[in-house]
């Protein structure tokens, strides 16, 4: 990946899905874990930053999103979370919620939270 992805902490403007989705693919691939796993990406919210001294609003924005990843292991999913703090340094996971697919075997659905914070676009 560039520098640029790798050194990024405040986005220029909100994310599009496809964005996260690819992002969340290359870094499933890089873990070693099939993509085809990644199940879902959806918008979770955006948030408005807090006002600021002498009334001017703050242009940052937090926007969230939450991915599926289904039928993986706990391994897999340290894997994909290891990864994704090194490359994806935008993005900070805020959730982590797996749910046992029942029977022996050791695999689970993971839901993830994602949060990145973004600088709203200047309006005169």
């Amino acid at each position: 990946e560039s520098l640029r992805t790798q050194d990024e902490l405040v986005s220029l403007g909100q994310r599009p899905p496809q964005d996260v989705i690819a992002r969340l693919r290359s870094t499933m691939t890089e873990a070693g874990v099939d993509p085809r796993r990644l199940t879902g990406v959806q918008a979770d919210s955006t948030t408005t930053g807090r006002s600021l001294a002498g009334g001017q609003a703050d242009r940052f924005r937090t926007q969230s999103v939450r991915a599926t990843l289904d039928d993986v292991t706990p391994g897999e999913v340290g894997r994909v979370l290891v990864v994704w703090r090194q490359s994806q340094r935008l993005w900070t996971t805020t959730a982590l919620t797996m749910t046992h697919r029942g029977g022996n075997d050791n695999r689970y659905r993971a839901e993830l939270g994602f949060s990145a914070v973004y600088l709203d676009e200047i309006t005169q």
